[in-house]
């Protein structure tokens, strides 16, 4: 074709010639006579840029990232192409410290020392190509502190996120609560103890109101009611019976005391004497309840009020009934004696 046409050039690919060097051809028409000149040239940028293409020129040329050690080697030879650092290049791999069958032992990863340094190291194969990538203990320890750090502060700013959520909610609900729970116990403590907590909001409020409740109803029995014999303390009596007087009926009045019971104190001591006490009083609401209002004056005094007493008869009756019951029963005394 170019003898046809003199204007045309043809330009070979790379390829080896007869020496098995590496070159690129031209030919041309000669200008003098009818023929072909034939030219090789030897491609040295493409060569250049051939090498800089190779792994190991890559490696050795690359800037290694907080101690990072790489390096290359052929799975033939067992020999080192290439390093981050230019050492143990044309040495067999085992003089880094490895053993023989690495590219499948640090496949996944192990630590090992390498290069006099003891690292984690990496290794995958390409061809006849083993690549590896070693990274200093101490480097993969500082990074697993930074990104435990990060994610702290992930978490943290997470945290903030959800707490603003959180207050809101409480805003709702919660504070609502609250506020219900302080202003009763605000009235209870000014003295209304007839305030009942009730905030059924959430299972923790409900309980604490019961709680508040409970505590304020043990106040009230307490200021209302005789520790010893569980009837109404003076106070509370007269309270009581105020309020009965009010609707008008006929009340009758009973006042009673114990004979002796100072001696039965300083025989027997006061431990008896409360037993004493308290089975008196058991008497009385056996005799008086559910109509009358029982009250423990002081010591051994007692008061006996019965609203809607219907005359001097049913009291006198009322009377002999208790004397009936506490008659023919005893008491046993802490020295076998009847009482």
């Amino acid at each position: 074709q170019i003898l046809k046409d003199p204007k045309l050039e043809i330009i070979q690919e790379i390829q080896p010639d007869d020496t098995q060097q590496i070159a690129q051809f031209i030919a041309v028409a000669r200008e003098d006579a009818p023929g072909i000149v034939q030219i090789g040239l030897k491609p040295q940028r493409y060569l250049e840029a051939a090498a800089r293409n190779e792994i190991s020129y890559i490696i050795q040329h690359s800037i290694a990232v907080d101690g990072e050690y790489l390096f290359t080697a052929s799975a033939e030879t067992g020999l080192v192409t290439g390093t981050s650092d230019g050492r143990f290049v044309g040495q067999p791999v085992t003089d880094m410290g490895i053993g023989e069958n690495y590219a499948e032992q640090f496949r996944n990863g192990r630590f090992v020392t390498l290069a006099g340094e003891r690292s984690f190291l990496v290794t995958d194969q390409k061809d006849d190509r083993i690549i590896g990538v070693a990274v200093p203990a101490d480097s993969i320890s500082n990074e697993m502190w930074r990104q435990v750090l990060t994610m702290l502060a992930c978490l943290l700013v997470l945290s903030g996120s959800a707490i603003a959520a959180i207050s809101y909610m409480v805003s709702r609900s919660i504070t609502q609560g609250v506020y219900s729970i302080v202003d009763g116990m605000n009235k209870i403590r000014q003295g209304d103890l007839n305030t009942v907590v009730r905030v059924d909001s959430s299972p923790e409020f409900r309980a604490l109101s019961d709680g508040i409740n409970q505590m304020v109803g043990q106040i009230i029995r307490e200021r209302d009611f005789d520790a010893l014999t569980g009837l109404r303390s003076r106070r509370s009596f007269e309270k009581t019976v105020n309020h009965a007087m009010q609707s008008k009926r006929n009340v009758a009045f009973f006042m009673m005391d114990l004979d002796n019971f100072k001696n039965i104190n300083d025989t027997y001591g006061h431990a008896f004497g409360d037993t004493y006490l308290r089975e008196l009083a058991h008497r009385l609401e056996e005799v008086f309840y559910p109509d009358c209002i029982l009250g423990r004056r002081s010591g051994d005094e007692f008061y006996i009020c019965w609203p809607g007493c219907t005359g001097l008869e049913a009291a006198e009756n009322r009377i002999q009934k208790l004397y009936e019951s506490l008659e023919g029963k005893s008491l046993m005394a802490p020295d076998q004696s009847d009482l």
